[in-house]
């Protein structure tokens, strides 16, 4: 319990030290400078202070028509039959004739 009791401790004393710098946006009163207040202070004209985020960000929208060449099919047939093997019969019957239909249209495999 009193391990439980130091972690949390601990973790409130880092999130409270952490939030002080950004309670004030120029440094003043609270003893505490702001990252521009020192870049001032040292004469340093190249730090860069932002609250943006840093990246890069594209969109785009587009359109293409064209003439398909390529098509994807599933297919599937339904046989009942009050055997297993009577109804696998079937159904390979029936596929079969779906195929030669397809190759009869000139439909490659």
């Amino acid at each position: 319990m009193k391990k439980y009791l130091f972690v949390v401790m601990l973790l409130i004393v880092a999130v409270v030290i952490g939030a002080l710098p950004g309670c004030s946006s120029d440094g003043k009163g609270t003893g505490v400078p702001s990252p521009l207040a020192l870049a001032h202070d040292l004469g340093s004209g190249s730090l860069i202070w932002s609250q943006q985020s840093v990246g890069l960000w594209v969109s785009a929208d587009g359109k293409v028509t064209a003439a398909p060449d390529i098509a994807l099919l599933t297919l599937g047939v339904e046989s009942q039959e009050v055997s297993v093997s009577g109804a696998q019969r079937k159904a390979a019957e029936a596929m079969d004739k779906v195929m030669k239909a397809l190759k009869g249209k000139g439909i490659a495999d």
